[in-house]
């Protein structure tokens, strides 16, 4: 199963404390404003514009936001930490929050960068319960979060510089702050941490934020801005904030612990960042009380070597300039055959998918100096990032797993394009072969109580395609069946459908809630607890059938 969401298991020693060192990052004066980019929805993949911004996460319990004109310069895979607090029922100074866990769906980011769309990404890694002298580094995380296909500059080398929301909402990427389940630490300071995996064409890093001082506009508080500290949307400085960080070098240095950032114009040197919680889930801090096991999605083929059988996809690829379809090729079927200045283009949906891969034969026939066939792809058909260019006599296979922000996109665009110089005709390229398939990020959750009795469990699948019918089901055993364009993962002589069919919003997430005092679970084997529960969500996909993974649930009486 493929996820935007994968936790680290490294942890980091950590070594002396320094203050600012020779090649520690520095602070640079932004060279433009910060512009809204909007939301970023994980669940679908969709963004939501910046005027639509009220239909994102919830709650908003860390706010530093208060704008400053710097940002901290980073190196290539450099990563750098840095702390807050947030509400929960451990006292410390000024403010204590009535809750002990923050369900988090959703965080604000502000980055500067050189890079156009495509070529760069942001991990953004959160660390919860740790002590005062500690490094954040130097804890395993809660929540990695890879972040492709952000707004970028409009050509390489040109500064700009973004505010990106992220909704975790409906999504497998929520994660809880502020509990103290290790009995350690202080349960409200939470760490985060940001890299960012290229500045091939000049400075780029996240944004310093924090005024409570009143350096740069109106004095920021800490705390203000949040639910609890006062007016939502007002600026503020995140309480806890300093004008320290961890920095993580390239190849392993560090962390070093660095106070006051080299060029920060004040103390309270943090990085943009807001954090929203889901309410709903705030008072129980809900965790999943299952295990999930088997990926019941299979590769989804969005398109196949349709050229073989002369039945040309006119719907999913088009052509402009000389393409023409002819019988030939490797396989001796019809294929497209593309002089110099030809385009073929396909355009596909990938929501609800986040790995493609693309396949295919291709060749170049009496090719002039200079004269190459380009594969490349593209989230708008106006910036395109290149695959692979060739230029042989003979028959090469392509197979490519493109980057992580060709998935969850309403309209990826692949394109071979024949180019070069000499004259327009004389060589040509032939495709042959191809696919383009993507896997899926179904996922079931289940939160309530394990007990029978108490009857309180909720399924919750996410990552489905959006408004589709689906159903859940059970049974007592775990199997691995081909089923449509999945596997199914829940069998055994007590499988159950839960009718009626549900329907998945929009966002792609879809529950349902457990009622073991009903048929068919009164009658079925869960009545003879304490055992194991299997579960298990069927919907449409494609036109055919397709599965999230499964979940084991250990009931007692």
């Amino acid at each position: 199963m493929f996820r935007f969401l994968t936790t680290c298991a490294a942890v980091y020693l950590l070594v002396a404390t320094v203050a600012a060192q020779t090649g520690s990052p520095r602070a640079r004066r932004l060279g433009t404003p910060v512009r809204d980019a909007g939301t970023l929805h994980l669940a679908t993949g969709v963004w939501t514009p910046a005027a639509e911004s009220a239909t994102g996460p919830g709650a908003t319990v860390f706010n530093n936001d208060a704008a400053q004109p710097f940002f901290l310069a980073l190196r290539r895979d450099e990563k750098v930490a840095d702390f807050g607090r947030i509400p929960a029922t451990t006292p410390f100074a000024p403010n204590v929050g009535s809750v002990e866990g923050q369900a988090i769906d959703g965080f604000q980011f502000a980055y500067t960068t050189r890079e156009v769309r495509g070529s760069f990404g942001y991990e953004v890694t959160f660390y919860d319960n740790y002590g005062a002298q500690d490094s954040p580094l130097t804890r395993e995380p809660v929540a990695t979060i890879q972040l492709g296909d952000l707004p970028g500059a409009r050509r390489a080398g040109v500064q700009a510089s973004w505010k990106v929301t992220v909704n975790l909402r409906n999504s497998p990427y929520e994660f809880i702050l502020g509990r103290d389940d290790e009995g350690g630490g202080s349960p409200a300071r939470f760490g985060y941490s940001l890299s960012c995996t290229n500045t091939r064409h000049g400075a780029g890093g996240p944004i310093l934020a924090g005024d409570p001082l009143g350096t740069f506009g109106p004095a920021a508080g800490e705390g203000q801005g949040t639910n609890w500290g006062g007016e939502v949307g007002t600026p503020g400085t995140g309480l806890g904030t300093e004008d320290t960080l961890w920095v993580q070098g390239r190849r392993g240095s560090g962390p070093q612990y660095v106070t006051d950032i080299p060029n920060a114009p004040i103390s309270y040197g943090s990085f943009h960042l807001q954090l929203y919680a889901n309410a709903d889930q705030a008072l129980g801090a809900s965790t999943n009380i299952g295990t999930n096991y088997c990926d019941g999605t299979a590769s989804n083929v969005l398109f196949h070597d349709a050229f073989d059988s002369g039945d040309f996809d006119g719907a999913a690829w088009t052509r402009t300039g000389p393409v023409f379809m002819e019988y030939g090729g490797q396989t001796w079927g019809y294929q497209p055959r593309i002089h110099r200045g030809g385009v073929l283009t396909g355009v596909f949906s990938t929501i609800g998918k986040t790995e493609v891969n693309l396949r295919y034969a291709c060749r170049v026939y009496d090719p002039p100096v200079q004269q190459w066939l380009y594969s490349e792809w593209s989230t708008d058909g106006v910036e395109w990032n290149l695959i692979e260019y060739f230029q042989g006599g003979s028959w090469w296979l392509t197979d490519v797993d493109l980057p992580a922000g060709a998935g969850q996109q309403p309209a990826l665009h692949i394109r071979f394009r024949f180019s070069g110089g000499g004259p327009a005709m004389v060589g040509h390229a032939r495709i042959d072969d191809m696919v383009v398939e993507a896997g899926s990020v179904g996922h079931i959750e289940a939160f309530g109580s394990t007990s029978v009795a108490d009857n309180d469990i909720t399924l919750v699948a996410s990552g489905v395609p959006p408004e589709a019918w689906g159903m859940f089901f059970y049974g007592s055993t775990e199997v691995y069946i081909p089923l449509g364009i999945g596997f199914r993962c829940v069998g055994g002589e007590g499988l159950q459908r839960l009718l009626p069919l549900v329907r998945s919003d929009e966002t792609g997430g879809v529950s349902r809630a457990l009622d073991f005092t009903s048929h068919p679970m009164a009658s079925s084997f869960i009545s003879d607890a304490p055992t194991t529960a299997n579960f298990q969500y069927w919907h449409r996909e494609n036109g055919s059938n397709s599965l999230t993974d499964a979940i084991r649930i250990n009931l007692v009486e």
